[in-house]
């Protein structure tokens, strides 16, 4: 891996090969430059579940991915490599009790009056390769948020997962929010 050959967790994992110390390697990288930012929204384009309408649900057809979008300006955008591979990236955005700085906002009706008194970290465009994923570089995505997330002040961190996610989260303490989805989005969500 860390002579760039493409070789995945996944395929270390299946010839026995030790990958504790590959999953402990994990490079974090913040975009800040042009060529960085394009590097992360590439990323994303080729690797984001997105939110899919209910009108284009039965023939599976996405929403176009607006890159960069209103939220990007002031978000973290985050690249997580492994040696020079990338496997995943996000974008963390920072409410400041701003209804108008949360994307999540756009998607339901309400959001809780408790959530809105404290400052919250929202997980946004969380995009990863798939050959890559696994339980232990998920938590320590998540790990490097919740570290993120304390340092800046920021009680809460929320998202909205696929239900592919919703163990992993739920395995590292996140809760269900029971929240009111505008009428034309669907649940297969971000």
């Amino acid at each position: 891996l860390f002579s760039g050959l493409g070789v995945s967790l996944q395929e270390l994992k299946s010839k026995k090969l030790p990958i504790h110390s590959i999953k402990n390697s994990m490079h974090i990288n913040y975009a800040t430059s042009p060529s960085e930012l394009n590097e992360v929204y590439e990323f994303r384009e080729k690797h984001l579940l997105i939110l899919k309408n209910k009108n284009d649900a039965q023939n599976s057809t996405a929403l176009q991915i607006k890159q960069p979008d209103k939220f990007d300006s002031e978000a973290i955008q985050i690249m997580f490599k492994i040696g020079r591979t990338k496997f995943a990236s996000i974008r963390l955005i920072f409410s400041q009790k701003d209804q108008t700085k949360s994307e999540i906002s756009d998607y339901v009706e309400s959001l809780p009056d408790w959530l809105w008194m404290r400052k919250f970290v929202e997980i946004s465009k969380f995009a990863c390769n798939n050959e890559y994923f696994e339980n232990d570089v998920f938590i320590n995505i998540i790990k490097h948020i919740i570290k993120i997330t304390v340092q800046t002040g920021y009680v809460y961190i929320i998202t909205i997962a696929p239900p592919v996610f919703e163990p992993l989260y739920t395995k590292i303490g996140f809760q269900s929010l029971t929240i009111k989805w505008k009428k034309d989005v669907d649940s297969e969500i971000q």
